[in-house]
């Protein structure tokens, strides 16, 4: 009997097969299955039984998925709005390339894995030219170093390089000589917030990168 009474439903499954069968179809076909089974021969208890424990599993399932997706709504809201809160701000993140405007000097950020007795920073202009190379020592943690894009040339004369976009990249080494860990960081402005299809937020940047939430390290004012 419970076969035939799953044929007689095959219609309504039918017609939700697209959206999937949800909790209240289920229940429906257990209704349907005790209205037409056979008063002689009843449906076995214990099967009945399992049938229950099943929708109870589907319903939970269901009620599961429901809660992460309001979580993660939640989720993204709150990111939008604290990415919105960052547009005028400085963060920090990793990276080797910055903005030079032709007039402020910018600072060249990097974390040494313990002190350096000679650090060497290499700069290059847009088209990977090395434009001027600095020498210095360092200490274990956070280092800055001042660049203010004033090069000197062979003839001895002090010129200031054009404004555009450059990287540095770092060699550090102990007193022994033997090489130090060395991270680069940069600091930018946040100049929009763009939001991806599925609405997450990205940090749209001064020198023009846009990255996400989770590669900002610092905040500053």
């Amino acid at each position: 009997m419970i076969g035939n009474v799953g044929l007689g439903v095959s219609n309504t499954a039918s017609a939700n097969k697209a959206d999937g069968l949800g909790k209240e179809d289920f229940l429906k076909l257990m209704l349907a299955q005790l209205k037409a089974q056979d008063p002689l021969n009843p449906q076995d208890g214990a099967e009945y039984v399992a049938q229950l424990a099943q929708f109870t599993s589907v319903e939970r399932l269901m009620n599961i998925e429901e809660g992460l997706g309001n979580v993660a709504m939640a989720a993204l809201s709150t990111n939008a709005t604290m990415a919105a809160g960052l547009i005028g701000k400085h963060v920090r993140m990793d990276g080797n390339s910055f903005k030079f405007d032709g007039e402020k000097a910018n600072d060249l950020d990097f974390e040494l894995g313990k002190d350096a007795a000679a650090v060497t920073i290499t700069i290059k202009d847009e088209k990977g030219n090395v434009v001027d190379t600095v020498q210095m020592e360092g200490k274990e943690g956070a280092n800055t170093f001042e660049w203010t894009g004033k090069v000197k040339g062979d003839d001895g004369q002090t010129t200031t390089l054009p404004e555009g976009k450059y990287t540095f990249s770092i060699e550090a080494f102990d007193d022994k000589g033997a090489t130090v860990d060395v991270k680069t960081t940069t600091v930018e402005a946040v100049e929009a917030v763009h939001f991806t299809a599925m609405g997450v937020p990205e940090l749209k940047l001064g020198n023009g990168r846009q990255i996400s939430m989770s590669e900002v390290s610092e905040v500053l004012e």
